[in-house]
């Protein structure tokens, strides 16, 4: 068995699922090909990714394998897994290092805390200013005492790891640990970066190198792709001037961009001045271009959109020369360092060019928007592909890795990997460690419903900042479960997701009203500005502090953010504070979120999941969707129900999957999951005043419960149903009864009360106690 499973303070866990993944993820390596695997959660997947590219590694000396994932949490994670492996196996993997790739911004402000300390204690600085160690303390190029230092020559020795914990040591050495960091990427064997590194072309060249001989593993691949799917391929700004250009969201202010030609250096370089005049023109060409492409249409606050052909319809027809001249001068720039101080202009300006290249090229393959009220334009890939081809097509191989990506088939052609090896593992809980039900009697879609009594009446989408999703009657029902979901879960840690901020807060709010009566304490992250959710905000913030200060003992300044939030509350899930504090403990947050993903809450630290509504896209993102839909529904003969599930519904499922998943993290684990949202039955109740039900089609109802874990797939049993006036209950027990005869278990005794599901869960937490003694 790989190396990997041999050293570390973890034993060997050999499951079937591991090695399938290992195998199949070295034949991708062998063979040249690209690999998707939905692996279940707590199979292992790190060192299953390490297992499968380290035979290759080992083999060749030029080989290297860049590592990603979603967050800088999991990065860090993942390093320090790296380094065990490496400090326990020196020999038997000795020409293997590895280092991390974070940022900047995250080493000297969260893990070295390089600059105000050694500011403050370092006699050279002493006649700084208090507002200049300020600002040394947030940004590198100001930092007087590393400035000499920033390229030191930190030297990576073999099998060890540039983690979290070696930037630090670095720091206390008097080094500058960014530097440090950034020197070793290009020739470490193994760099681990967040997906946010593999969006910059120029990032890619100037911290991995060439990927000929690499092996990319895109680990939470759920994430990456939804971010490819979902994000703008390029963004255009005509007009806001601003400091920076940021690259990441593929933003480009063109009049920033003008500025730095204009600044950025002063030398007659002849190849310099030919880049800034062609630069300068082409960028004015796509200003005139857009002004067109906007005269004429509505200056209403509401968006906007359009095809991309009329924006290119308004360019030069020879503007593709331009754009090739242009990059071609910048890559001659860019590879002498006696222009470095124009490096940055040039990046700029040739990553927009090439990007802007593609979209005229093939502009069937984009979508343009934009709101008439701001001078800024968003182009959309309606193909993920587009983006992959560009950033990660020169390498060996990649690998697709996350608990929730199904289905692996749908995944390979958004991806465009037809021939990618593909692979769905069996999960690894047993079924006994759930209970899960379904409750019916809420439709959290934010579409115009216009529910039309006074106890479910909602605004209209058009102001949805303000918009009240939980209508009287919702808060009835939702009320109702809290109180039967949370009895006999007294002094458990419990998860609420939903399905968008909007009803992050609006739940935040019920749950503060009522928290004296249920006996909980809240905590949660909310970033909204809106005044009528500060009380809320500020409660939140306070039930955080007093958990830090009073029950885990901290002191000093508290860290308020989602990151922080997600670690108190695991925290707090330990035994000896659960006892202390003597209350539940509730986190609210957003399906899809920084706490609704990619965080480990093992064991006791979440005990109970409420998902509260499914995740698609607001009412402002529909015709995104719908565009979308349309394009992909050319390639399939099945026709529009594909072509909406590649577009957005598959989509909201993995979010909705993923939230589900953060209360079972290894074998062990054992939670209730209570899912609300009546969609997922199969219904939707389209108007109280007239308790009108509209039947959704159950085959594609049932077909997007399968991107589920598999003990929660169907609606089988444990529907709560009770609270609905019976004679809608009689049309959907025979709805659901009449359209799945062939599915087992699905009988009258399935459709219970909130009163049956308390007493069901409490059993199950009682079981839970009889074997743990």
């Amino acid at each position: 068995m790989p190396l990997v499973f041999n050293f570390g303070r973890r034993k060997p866990e050999l499951r079937v699922q591991q090695h399938q993944f290992i195998y199949t993820g070295y034949e991708g390596v062998v063979t040249r090909r690209n690999v998707i695997i939905e692996g279940p959660t707590g199979l292992g997947k790190t060192r299953a990714c390490l297992a499968s590219v380290l035979p290759y590694l080992l083999s060749d000396p030029e080989a290297r394998l860049i590592y990603t994932s979603a967050t800088v949490t999991q990065v860090c994670n993942v390093a320090e897994e790296i380094s065990e492996i490496l400090l326990a196996s020196k020999s038997a993997l000795s020409t293997i290092n590895a280092t991390i790739h974070i940022g900047a911004e995250k080493v000297k402000n969260e893990y070295t805390n390089c600059f105000t300390r050694k500011l403050n204690l370092d006699n050279r600085n002493k006649n700084l200013s208090q507002e200049q160690s300020d600002i040394s303390s947030r940004n590198c190029k100001e930092c007087k005492y590393y400035r000499g230092l920033r390229s030191n020559s930190y030297k990576l020795s073999s099998a060890t790891c540039l983690d979290k914990h070696e930037l630090q040591r670095i720091k206390e050495s008097g080094n500058c640990p960014v530097g440090a960091m950034r020197g070793v990427s290009n020739e470490a064997r193994i760099v681990v970066a967040p997906h946010s590194y593999l969006s910059d072309l120029f990032w890619i060249k100037k911290y991995f190198g060439s990927l000929e001989k690499c092996v990319i593993v895109i680990d939470e691949a759920h994430s990456f792709l939804s971010a490819a799917a979902d994000e703008p391929f390029l963004s255009i700004s005509v007009g806001q001037s601003s400091k920076s250009v940021n690259r990441i969201g593929d933003n480009y202010p063109i009049s920033s961009i003008l500025e730095q030609l204009n600044t950025s250096h002063k030398s007659d370089n002849d190849l310099i001045k030919s880049v800034k005049e062609s630069g300068k023109a082409v960028l004015h060409k796509i200003q005139i271009a857009l002004s067109k492409c906007q005269s004429g249409q509505s200056l209403k606050d509401e968006l906007i959109s359009e095809d991309l052909f009329e924006f290119i319809s308004n360019l030069d027809p020879k503007i593709e020369n331009f754009l090739n001249e242009v990059i071609h001068q910048c890559d001659h720039l860019l590879s002498r360092n006696d222009t470095k101080f124009f490096h940055l202009s040039a990046e700029n300006l040739s990553q927009l060019f090439i990007l802007l290249r593609e979209c005229i090229r093939s502009p069937i393959e984009f979508f343009m928007r934009y709101k008439p009220s701001e001078p800024s334009a968003k182009i959309y890939a309606l193909h993920p592909k587009t983006k992959l081809r560009m950033r990660l097509g020169g390498s060996r191989s990649v690998l697709f890795s996350s608990a929730t990506i199904s289905p692996v088939t749908d995944v390979a052609d958004m991806l465009g990997y037809s021939t990618a090896l593909k692979i769905k593992l069996n999960h690894i809980f047993s079924e006994e460690n759930y209970k899960h039900f379904f409750i019916a009697g809420i439709n959290t879609s934010l579409k115009d419903e216009f529910r039309d009594n006074e106890r479910s009446q909602r605004q209209g989408i058009q102001s949805l900042s303000n918009e009240r999703v939980l209508s009287l009657r919702d808060r009835d029902i939702l009320t109702q479960l809290f109180e039967h979901a949370f009895r006999p879960a007294r002094k458990k840690n419990i998860g609420i997701f939903c399905n968008n901020i909007l009803m992050v807060q609006q739940v935040a709010e019920l749950l503060r009203d009522k928290s004296e009566e249920l006996g909980i304490i809240v905590i949660g992250f909310i970033t909204s500005k809106d005044s009528i959710y500060s009380n809320t905000k500020q409660w939140l913030r306070e039930n955080h502090e007093f958990i830090w200060r009073s029950i885990l003992g901290n002191q000093g300044v508290i860290n308020f953010s989602d990151e922080a939030v997600g670690q108190l509350f695991k925290d707090i899930g330990k035994k000896e504070h659960k006892e202390k504090l003597n209350r539940t403990v509730v986190l609210c947050a957003v399906q899809g979120g920084t706490l609704a993903e990619g965080v480990d809450y093992r064991g006791d630290a979440m005990e109970m999941v409420i998902t509260i509504g499914l995740p698609y896209p607001p009412p402002s993102e529909e015709i995104l969707g719908k565009i979308k839909a349309d394009y992909w529904n050319m390639f399939y003969e099945d026709g529009r129900q594909k072509a909406e599930e590649l577009a957005f519904k598959q989509a909201a499922f993995r979010k909705l999957a993923q939230s589900i998943g953060r209360a079972h993290r290894t074998p062990r684990d054992r939670a209730v999951v209570i899912m609300v949202d009546e969609r997922l039955l199969g219904i939707k109740n389209t108007s109280s005043k007239n308790n009108s039900y509209e039947f959704l089609n159950l085959r594609n109802t049932a077909k997007n419960l399968e991107l589920l874990q598999k003990p929660v797939q169907g609606f089988s049993k444990n529907i709560v149903i009770e609270h609905i006036q019976s004679s809608n209950r009689a049309k959907i027990n025979e709805h659901i009864k009449g359209k799945n005869k062939n599915w087992a278990g699905v009988s009258d005794a399935d459709f219970i009360s909130f009163a049956d599901m308390e007493k069901q869960i409490r059993e199950f937490y009682d079981t839970k106690n009889i074997q743990d003694t």
